[in-house]
């Protein structure tokens, strides 16, 4: 990676399990195993916006994604990575316009598999020590579907706070309606 580029110098934590995860910045060579880890999220999950059949991105298209994260200072994409696969991402990228560039939003998923073992805790607070190093970053902020308690109480313990709900704003499969939640931390 260039010098300008945003980048965190990878890390093994252990799961409260004790396996150990790397959490490093993704890179091109992810770009497949970054697709069968957000297929395996959206196909288990009904606490996110996009649907598996609406997720068509290629492995190209990947790369590519994963480039602008790499090119932007102020943008930041990191892998976990566990037994040589992907099995978490997040990522921030700020906003474009000029007047909002110090804020910026996040999104985060993990296997179901390795949920509830420390990863995405990890993952957050990587995330935000980066955000709070960088001197544009002074806001980080998400959407939350309101029938995702786990990654709610995620944020709070990070210390996120809400700034706005959206009632019944989302209608999932089965017909049921759950709200979107706002929630933002000033680093």
């Amino acid at each position: 990676m260039a010098p300008n580029m945003a980048r965190i110098e990878p890390t093994t934590i252990k799961t409260r399990d004790g396996a150990p995860v790397v959490i490093r910045c993704a890179v091109a060579a992810d770009a497949e195993r970054m697709l069968d880890c957000v297929r395996e999220v959206l196909a288990a999950s009904v606490g996110t916006l996009t649907t598996l059949a609406e997720f068509q991105l290629t492995p190209q298209q990947e790369r590519e994604w994963i480039a602008a994260y790499l090119e932007n200072p102020n943008a930041l994409l990191l892998v976990a990575e566990a037994q040589g696969d992907i099995v978490g991402n997040i990522n921030f990228r700020p906003a474009e316009r000029t007047r909002l560039a110090h804020t910026g939003t996040l999104g985060m998923g993990l296997r179901p598999a390795w949920q509830g073992r420390g990863i995405g805790h990890a993952l957050l607070r990587t995330l935000l020590d980066w955000a709070r190093d960088n001197p544009k970053i002074e806001k980080v902020s998400l959407q939350v579907l309101g029938n995702n308690p786990r990654a709610i109480r995620l944020y709070y313990k990070c210390g996120f706070t809400v700034n706005g709900v959206k009632p019944r704003e989302i209608k999932l499969d089965d017909g049921s309606y759950t709200d979107d939640i706002s929630m933002h931390i000033f680093v």
